[in-house]
């Protein structure tokens, strides 16, 4: 009986104890997909930059010999 009763209290301390554990872990998951998103939208925000500016540069290399031919033509 006395065995039964600390078992019993043992039980409702793990289950007292389990929120605060869980809290911890579902914080810790939050941070990580926080940081996750961060670092995609850092990486996607560079490629794009990126990409714009070769496409800006491309742009001016292309525009360049036809005003250079103009001029001197």
């Amino acid at each position: 009986m006395v065995a039964r009763v600390h078992a019993v209290h043992r039980l409702h301390q793990n289950s007292r104890l389990a929120p605060s554990a869980y809290c911890g872990a579902s914080t810790f998951m939050v941070i990580n997909r926080i940081q996750v998103l961060v670092s995609l939208s850092l990486s996607l925000s560079l490629s794009l930059s990126l990409s714009l500016s070769l496409s800006l540069s491309g742009n001016f290399a292309r525009s360049r010999p036809f005003l250079t031919s103009r001029q001197f033509g």
